[in-house]
């Protein structure tokens, strides 16, 4: 008659563990022994690069439309995106005067129909004989130019000769006649008219 058959339960237990720990070791070492070498990056390059970048966008009649330039721009094309240094823009509108916008950093998103400003960001135009000159300070800007549209959801200062505003954000729509919303906690001050004596 075999021993084995009066090995208690535990034993069993025991045996069967030994068994599974020894296969679970054996797999462990399966894995380790394929050496991995470092897993290699590529690094984020740029498809070209073009320095002191400008660059003109005309209208279907001709005239120019936008015109956006940088000390540097870093093209991608697989991502479809281009990074600015220091950009500048020019908005040209149907009646008065351009809008001009700088910033410290830009992307040009979807093909140009998106350009993100972003750093110290500047947008002014030049007064009409109906309005003041204007002037818009924010840290970043989104300008949609076929939608003559452009919006911020940071912090925004608007000075319009002696008066001014500041907001949480701002929605503008540039192109005359120019309008604008602003959203969030807003102060305005309105400076009194001088009026001209007889």
């Amino acid at each position: 008659m075999s021993t084995r058959a009066h090995w208690p339960l535990r034993y069993y237990l025991l045996a069967a563990f030994f068994a599974l720990s020894g296969l679970a070791g054996w797999w462990q070492v399966q894995r380790i022994d394929q050496p991995q070498g470092p897993a290699t990056v590529r690094p984020r390059v740029p498809d070209y690069v073009v320095h002191a970048f400008t660059a003109l966008e005309t209208d279907a009649n001709g005239a120019p439309s936008r015109r956006l330039s940088a000390t540097e721009l870093r093209q991608f094309v697989a991502e479809d995106l281009s990074e600015l240094d220091r950009p500048h823009m020019q908005l040209f509108q149907s009646d008065g005067p351009p809008w001009r916008a700088r910033a410290e950093h830009g992307l040009v998103l979807d093909g140009g129909a998106e350009v993100r400003l972003t750093g110290d960001v500047h947008l002014e135009r030049d007064a009409t004989a109906e309005a003041p000159p204007a002037h818009i300070e924010t840290e970043q800007l989104n300008v949609w130019h076929q939608r003559a549209y452009a919006r911020t959801d940071l912090p925004v200062r608007v000075a319009s000769g002696e008066d001014w505003l500041s907001a949480s954000g701002m929605q503008l729509w540039y192109d005359e006649p120019a309008r604008a919303t602003f959203h969030g906690r807003t102060r305005m001050l309105l400076a009194p008219t001088q009026e001209t004596q007889p």
